[in-house]
């Protein structure tokens, strides 16, 4: 990543992890003015050569992160807040099936999650309406109860299979 000048110099670049989502070699930046701007979009597409391809979601301006907004379960699969997403999405993303949310809902993290594999979530068990419809569409979900003074847990993914995940307080 090239030098950045002292504070929030006109031409930094700025990448934030949560503004960032994968797709095989599709890559999603979120841009709201808080934090991922056009010169890290323009900094990664050259740094990930030819074979990716870095695409610009323009966001509204009370979002602070992509995440914040939407949530890639694999590739075919999300769950939005659409009124958050300011652009048309890629191409690459417009035969998504996704869950919808609002921006209430968005606001308390429910498009935020960590995904281990293309079939399971693991979520915030304050999303029970998200979770089941997750469900419905044949994905399994993990709801852990993310609260105050229990920073860690470790969940079950598979016969053997276990990851540690960080929880936060989303409420």
């Amino acid at each position: 990543m090239p030098k950045n000048k002292d504070g929030d110099a006109k031409g930094n670049v700025y990448l934030e992890s949560g503004d960032v989502l994968l797709n095989g070699f599709e890559v999603y930046v979120g841009n709201s003015g808080h934090a991922s701007n056009d010169a890290e979009i323009k900094w990664l597409q050259k740094t990930l050569g030819s074979n990716y391809k870095v695409h610009t979601i323009k966001l509204d301006k009370k979002v602070f992160h992509l995440d914040c907004a939407m949530m890639l379960l694999n590739d075919k699969l999300g769950v939005r807040c659409k009124k958050e997403i300011k652009s048309e999405l890629p191409n690459s993303l417009l035969k998504h099936k996704w869950v919808e949310t609002t921006p209430a809902e968005a606001k308390i993290m429910e498009t935020n999650g960590c995904i281990p594999n293309s079939k399971t979530v693991i979520m915030d068990a304050h999303h029970p309406d998200l979770a089941e419809e997750i469900r419905m569409r044949n994905h399994i979900v993990i709801e852990i109860p993310y609260t105050a003074g229990k920073p860690w847990a470790v969940v079950k993914i598979t016969s053997g299979e276990y990851i540690k995940v960080r929880a936060f307080t989303f409420m």
